[in-house]
């Protein structure tokens, strides 16, 4: 139904014809389940036209780097090569502009691109094609019938089971296994009669369910104001570092994950999935409510191979699965800006923390960014960059003085970002914003005892280190872990 109805959408029909259209030819008595295929196939309409726009900009980027590329070379095979390549991105560029121009989209393959390229080759596999194309199911909400007419969930407290009525082929209800992090969200939802739209999607193993609905106002717990951690996005792990709320460290850790580079992509998102859940399990023993991440900027452009290192997708989606973490957690989620952060992180913290990697820094940085700690690089330290960046790279990193993340703000504190002339003298003064460095002088023989072998090993062969700067207080009695002293190297 939805394939019927995104083809004679592409023919500008009305939707109404079409309606009728689909219960003639599909023998469905409801007429919702034929308007809920025609809002789908106007969703991946209108998705794709936006995308338009993108694919323009990605091949220009493209055609200007090859064009770099041709320029920097003197072999006359390579130039060949960058000729050829040139013409087919201009080809592809301007299939995607007479679109725009025509205000028409490509042509979407439904189902599976592989299977159909290979029944196009002669292979025996009409019935899997068949049923790569049937799998899923699809029900909008409505507010006016208890959520959802033809799909509703009922239950509550770990037991729910799901309604399908007025479905051709019999009403039918199952059960469903919902993770007890999201049954919470899932009873407020049913309490609160909020539209909600469901999903059916068959797997080879299982069919599984995708309920979605607007929420108006998040339920996120307010700082505890004890520590905050930050975490830096990478293909290869994550780098997870906690500092206190006067800017010094608190604890770092490097999550390793090597085989995101390399696993094929249902593996990849089991990986990814995995990843971001350790992490957080690390967090949540330390006491932690609230992470601070890089506030990204995807482009789809990628330029030199299928280098799976350097594609945007894999720190993307651990970005929108710490985000969904953090949600389910009621967590505070504040987004930093991650410019010049590896750079600070190596240059200020490289000689203190050795054992630390680049990773690990540069989420220091961001943390202490969150809290409205900047850097002040040393002359030496600026003379390592690029001339062509040191001006500005030193304005950027001093730049978040005095600025703290809005949601990581007491409540006491008025809700409002400080100007540069606020912030002018707390730049100047180093010390009137972070009383005493990250590792303090009284530290330093303990230190350096325990990182030349001293330091504990957990199952993943991971190290993690701290330096006894004041723990947080509650009402002057301080609060650490159960498992955690003044005294402890975790």
């Amino acid at each position: 139904m939805t394939r019927t109805a995104y083809n004679r959408l592409q023919e500008n029909r009305p939707s109404e014809p079409v309606v009728r259209q689909l219960q003639e030819r599909y023998m469905v008595e409801n007429w919702r389940w034929c308007q809920w295929a025609i809002v789908d196939a106007q969703a991946m309409t209108e998705s794709q036209r936006e995308l338009l726009p993108l694919y323009v900009e990605m091949y220009a980027e493209k055609i200007a780097r090859v064009r770099k590329k041709m320029n920097h070379t003197t072999d006359p095979t390579r130039k060949r090569g960058y000729e050829m390549r040139i013409q087919k991105l201009e080809r592809k560029k301007a299939l995607v502009e007479a679109h725009i121009a025509a205000g028409t989209i490509p042509r979407a393959i439904f189902g599976s691109r592989k299977l159909l390229e290979k029944l196009s080759k002669g292979e025996d596999l009409l019935e899997d094609w068949r049923r790569s194309r049937a799998g899923q199911l699809f029900s909008v909400g409505q507010a006016n019938q208890g959520g959802n007419a033809n799909t509703r969930i009922t239950g509550r407290k770990g037991t729910y089971m799901l309604d399908v009525r007025n479905w051709p082929g019999g009403d039918f209800t199952v059960e469903l296994e919902i993770p007890k992090h999201c049954q919470p969200l899932l009873d407020a939802m049913l309490d609160s009669g909020v539209a909600y739209s469901v999903r059916i999607q068959r797997t080879p193993r299982n069919c599984q369910v995708f309920v979605s609905f607007k929420a108006d106002e998040l339920a996120v717990r307010p700082w505890n104001g004890l520590r905050l951690p930050a975490i830096d996005v990478n293909p290869e792990g994550l780098g997870v570092t906690i500092v206190s709320p006067d800017g010094n460290l608190f604890a770092s850790k490097w999550f390793p994950e090597p085989a995101l580079v390399h696993a094929r992509a249902g593996k990849r998102a089991w990986l990814t999935a995995n990843l971001v859940k350790r992490a957080f399990r690390w967090l949540q023993g330390l006491g932690c409510n609230a992470v601070a991440i890089e506030k990204l900027k995807f482009s789809m452009v990628l330029e030199g191979g299928s280098n799976r290192i350097l594609a945007n997708f894999l720190r993307k989606k651990l970005a929108e699965l710490i985000k969904l973490r953090a949600l389910k957690l009621e967590w505070v989620c504040a987004e930093v800006n991650p410019a010049y952060s590896s750079v600070a992180g190596e240059l200020k913290y490289g000689g203190q923390f050795s054992r630390f990697n680049c990773h690990q820094l540069a989420a220091l940085v961001l943390a202490r960014r969150a809290l409205g700690y900047g850097e002040q690089l040393t002359p030496e330290q600026l003379n390592r960059i690029p001339k062509r960046n040191r001006s500005y790279a030193k304005r950027v990193v001093g730049s978040f003085y005095g600025h703290r993340h809005l949601l990581l703000k007491p409540r006491h504190e008025p809700m409002e970002w400080k100007s540069d002339a606020d912030a002018k003298g707390v730049r100047a003064f180093d010390e009137r914003v972070t009383p005493h460095t990250a590792i303090t002088k009284a530290v330093l023989p303990r230190l350096s005892v325990l990182l030349s072998g001293g330091c504990p090993e957990d199952e993943s062969g991971a190290r993690a280190h701290r330096v006894n700067a004041p723990p947080p207080t509650v009402d002057g009695v301080a609060n650490l872990p159960h498992n955690v002293t003044e005294d402890t190297i975790i």
